[in-house]
């Protein structure tokens, strides 16, 4: 039963073809030059249903009919882009070229010139016709933009703000704290602790007087600055120190942790005395 009902479809289908007047056709050539033929094939149940259309452009020259297939030779004088009809709605697109005359031989050559062509479609741009200089002005754009951010930066980095020039006395309070800071004489290196301080202290005094205190004893230093002019209680604050400090390098002493800081206090005071004078004098 199976087999009859799958017979009996195609047997349907057979007769539905004969009735519609299945085709298909084609074109030996698709492209042709003015007087040059193409076979245009069609083949289908029944050649009755359809038939191959001249018109002004298209000539047919000779028609081969057989077992439901047709043949027809054609040709074209008017170049263009052209369309064979067959059939009541079908066609084929033939595009019909010129010809250029060589005066120098007798045969005729395909003409580079189509641009008579009425349906040639006008060229698109490509996206690499527009993608490339859109390409080139973004990396323009970038190195600009790059070239201008390091200068600017760069710019900013030479500009140098006015070094302020700091006085004797800041610079020596300043090397008295860092001193501080090291903490010498809380792991022991007593001696290092006051040769760091009358060394600081002896190299301000010969910076703001003149006399050579680095190369001097404690003694004469003490005696260089009293004839210089120097207030008593600065020398006294001076004497101090040294003798601490003497007592430390030469007699091995070994001052209180109470005496290391008065030692750095009074190092200060010395200091800061001297500037307020310098101060008060202005």
């Amino acid at each position: 039963m199976r087999k009859i009902v799958i017979i009996g479809l195609i047997g349907l289908m057979n007769l539905l073809g004969e009735v519609h007047g299945q085709h298909a056709a084609s074109l030996s050539r698709d492209t042709i030059v003015l007087g040059d033929t193409t076979v245009l094939t069609v083949e289908g149940i029944d050649s009755s249903l359809w038939s191959v259309v001249s018109n002004q452009y298209i000539e047919v020259l000779k028609e081969e009919l057989s077992n439901g297939t047709g043949k027809y030779w054609l040709t074209s004088y008017d170049p263009g882009v052209r369309y064979v009809k067959w059939g009541e709605s079908d066609s084929l697109r033939l595009v019909v070229l010129g010809v250029d005359i060589d005066p120098n031989s007798d045969e005729p050559k395909e003409s580079a010139d189509i641009e008579d062509i009425a349906e040639i479609e006008e060229e698109e741009c490509s996206l690499w016709n527009i993608l490339l200089p859109l390409a080139v002005v973004l990396l323009i754009g970038g190195l600009l933009l790059w070239w201008w951010k390091r200068k600017s930066k760069k710019n900013v980095e030479t500009i140098e703000q006015p070094a302020v020039a700091l006085t004797a006395e800041e610079r020596t309070l300043a090397r008295l704290e860092a001193l501080r800071k090291e903490n010498l004489w809380q792991v022991g290196k007593v001696k290092e602790y006051y040769t760091g301080i009358t060394d600081i202290l002896r190299e301000y005094i010969e910076e703001t007087t003149g006399i050579h205190a680095t190369e001097m004893t404690s003694e004469e230093c003490i005696n260089a600055l009293a004839c210089k002019g120097t207030p008593a209680d600065a020398t006294t604050f001076l004497n101090n120190i040294f003798a601490t400090a003497d007592l430390v390098k030469f007699a091995k002493g070994e001052p209180s942790k109470e005496e290391h800081d008065k030692t750095y206090e009074t190092a200060v005071t010395f200091v800061q005395l001297n500037v307020n004078r310098e101060k008060s004098d202005e």
